[in-house]
């Protein structure tokens, strides 16, 4: 029986990669804990993005992403519907206390944990088996504080928490590639306003 994965995704680039792996269509060994069969549906939560024509943007190109996988790979990969743009005050609330951090500082633990807040409650409410995030895959994040974030709400959720590292196994190389080869749009900031400096 597949494990129903709920996977949070900031991004189509980030998502191109990680979903390959996720469905079992790259090596999943050294990147998740454990090689699993997973049913996956994405969740493309993220209120830290800049402004809404950037949001609308990085969402069209999740779905365009999507479709272009269930051509060509013949994979059909369900997406929920977000609040994203309602929670942008939130989010801003949130994190305005450190808004002078450096990338990888405080304010973007607040935000990971922000997201996979959210994460948690959808998956919880529409009885997912596990959260996983593509954040994993970018360089510039940090990948301990993401796992030890997911973790924690995983035991104050009782949903599992898929750890991974998605840029192993040339995680980030594939991603390029594919992006390349399909006119992806990749975006030279994290999303919010923080990060563009």
């Amino acid at each position: 029986m597949k494990t129903r994965l709920l996977l949070h995704t900031c991004c189509a680039p980030c998502l191109s990669s990680c979903l390959l792996v996720l469905l079992g269509l790259r090596k999943q060994e050294k990147v998740i804990e454990k090689p699993t069969d997973f049913e996956v549906t994405i969740f493309f939560y993220n209120p830290n993005i800049t402004s809404k024509e950037e949001y609308e943007k990085r969402k069209n190109e999740v779905y365009r992403l999507l479709n272009i996988y269930e051509r060509d790979l013949n994979r059909r990969v369900e997406i929920l519907d977000d609040d994203s743009l309602s929670d942008r005050e939130n989010w801003i609330e949130f994190v305005k206390e450190y808004k002078d951090e450096p990338e990888r500082g405080k304010r973007c633990e607040l935000c990971y944990y922000f997201r996979l807040r959210k994460s948690f409650e959808i998956a919880k409410e529409k009885s997912f088996d596990a959260v996983c995030t593509t954040l994993t895959l970018s360089p510039l994040k940090n990948t301990e504080k993401i796992n030890l974030i997911g973790e924690e709400l995983s035991k104050s959720t009782a949903i599992r928490y898929i750890k991974s590292d998605f840029k192993k196994n040339d995680g980030v190389k594939t991603s390029i590639e594919i992006c390349k080869k399909y006119n992806i749009y990749r975006q030279n900031f994290c999303g919010c306003e923080y990060s563009k400096r």
